[in-house]
């Protein structure tokens, strides 16, 4: 929640992908439909809003004591 708040403020346009990607579940084809906006842009917001939102949950857990490699994926 902290994640997304971070990037609603500082980027509302990716946090809408964001939403419409994970909570609507939409397509990037979808997306861009109900957005009004290319599709290219979409993928791009939204490849640059997933690495934001990793690494604020990953800074977040850390700050919580977990340890990085516990929590290691791909973006």
């Amino acid at each position: 929640a902290e994640a997304l708040a971070l990037l609603e403020q500082n980027h509302p346009e990716w946090a809408w992908i964001a939403k419409h990607r994970y909570y609507g579940a939409l397509t990037i084809e979808q997306t861009a439909q109900v957005m009004g906006i290319g599709e290219r842009t979409v993928r791009r917001h939204w490849e640059q809003a997933r690495i934001l939102l990793h690494d604020e949950i990953v800074r977040g857990l850390s700050a919580r004591g977990y340890e990085a490699q516990e929590m290691e994926c791909s973006r």
